[in-house]
């Protein structure tokens, strides 16, 4: 493969979901009809700071992207570094984060989940990597691999345990692991492909089923007495749901695969499912394929489509953009949007470097690089929430009494009584100068 095109490919997979995850950051938790009616449409930045008093819950600054972006950087700085990634070291670089007090913030991680934060105090407090919380089978462990099937692109026998290694830090769960191990081989799969051609899905994904097997036979081999199922066949449950998935999507109906995807999580999920659009693995990782896969028109369709949907802006917009931008390439990527993303330049420079295999001096250390941002954020994130307790104006209460051109005393509308006898005399006064004019 052209190393240019491959570099142009990998960088647009990370700068892909940065700007997902910016975009997507100011939304999260929002409900269609809340952003419809907010912004009727997004397709760039927001600025809250105009949204004050609008029913915004959360404050993120434009173009800064969240805690999903910073873990992938975290990958990326481990491999740079180590030149590979074991559990000990993304531990030792997540730690080194977490080591600062920022208000609004966990370390320098900004909107980070509460399974994310148990892990990393349990870190933090000493507990080894393979006994710290992970009883979870979220979406952490998807959204930061894309550094690992970049660097390892070439040796892919290693991707697979790899990604299982860099999941185990925060997940348990080996439906958490399994989704991550299917994302990573469809993100693997599209950066060997031209964007001339709409890439063979099915096929895609049926290689994606195999690696899923695989993985399963990896993780329990290795790892099965740090898992904690959530369900007794969660360990295939992500495989078996891949036929059905390649089904649905040949369909083209895009309430047809929802509905599968939400029927199948729905009989693994721990906790009852409302909405498609939570940070389950089983849901937002299937979810986000789908995203990609009903939006090859340009990079920008599918990031729009997912932070339009509502709930889990950040991370779905994240993983979608992340497919969308490894099979567009950077290039592709809007100006509006590279431009106006925070460490935009960071972040690419990364992205050569996986390539590269080789960490350059022009790279800026990653945790004075986050700290700066976040503590701005911090800073716009107090005026924001300043301006919402300053009480309102109060409306001037209406008066008892106007005046007519007259200089007479008008009663108010809510004194019927008096209005009443005040319309009636001047109905009288009325006809009588009528009358006095008739007479002269």
């Amino acid at each position: 493969m052209d190393n240019s095109f491959f570099i142009d490919k990998s960088c647009g997979a990370l700068l892909g979901l940065a700007v997902g995850d910016a975009l997507g950051a100011p939304l999260e938790g929002m409900k269609p009809g809340q952003i419809t009616t907010l912004f009727k449409k997004v397709t760039g930045y927001i600025d809250l700071k105009q949204f004050v008093r609008k029913g915004i819950k959360t404050f993120r600054a434009q173009g800064f992207y969240t805690d999903d972006t910073q873990q992938m950087l975290a990958v990326c700085d481990t491999l740079l570094t180590h030149h590979t990634i074991t559990p000990e070291t993304l531990s030792a670089q997540f730690k080194t984060l977490c080591s600062v007090e920022c208000e609004y913030a966990f370390g320098v991680f900004r909107g980070s989940s509460v399974f994310f934060r148990r892990s990393m105090t349990d870190l933090i407090n000493a507990v080894p990597w393979d006994r710290s919380f992970g009883e979870t089978a979220g979406c952490m462990a998807s959204v930061r691999i894309a550094p690992i099937i970049i660097y390892y692109y070439n040796s892919p026998h290693l991707i697979t345990p790899k990604i299982i290694e860099s999941a185990l830090i925060t997940h348990k769960d080996p439906i958490g692991i399994i989704a991550a191990v299917l994302y990573g081989f469809f993100l693997y799969e599209l950066l060997g492909s031209s964007s001339d051609s709409h890439p063979d899905i099915p096929s895609i994904l049926s290689k994606c089923e195999y690696a899923c097997e695989n993985a399963e036979r990896y993780l329990a081999s290795h790892f099965r007495f740090l898992l904690t199922q959530s369900h007794a066949d969660g360990l295939t449950a992500v495989r078996n749901f891949i036929p059905l998935f390649i089904s649905a999507l040949r369909t083209k109906d895009e309430q047809k695969i929802e509905q599968c995807i939400f029927d199948y999580a729905s009989h693994f999920s721990s906790y009852p499912l409302h909405k498609i659009t939570v940070p389950y693995a089983l849901t937002l990782v299937p979810l986000a394929i789908k995203t990609f896969c009903l939006n090859l028109s340009n990079y920008e369709a599918s990031v729009y489509n997912a932070v339009n949907r509502g709930g889990d802006t950040d991370t779905h917009a994240a993983l979608a953009g992340c497919l969308s931008g490894a099979f567009f390439g950077a290039h592709a990527i809007p100006p509006h949007l590279t431009e106006g993303l925070v460490n935009m330049r960071q972040i690419k420079l990364r992205g050569e470097a996986l390539v590269e295999q080789h960490h350059t001096s022009f790279i800026a250390d990653l945790f004075d690089m986050e700290l700066k941002l976040t503590q701005y954020e911090t800073a716009q994130l107090k005026k924001f929430e300043a301006g919402i307790k300053q009480p309102k104006a109060q409306k001037a209460k209406p008066a008892e009494y106007s005046s007519d051109p007259n200089n007479e005393p008008i009663p108010s509308k809510k004194k019927k009584l008096d209005r009443r006898k005040y319309e009636k005399e001047k109905s009288i006064k009325k006809r009588r100068r009528r009358r006095d004019k008739t007479i002269l």
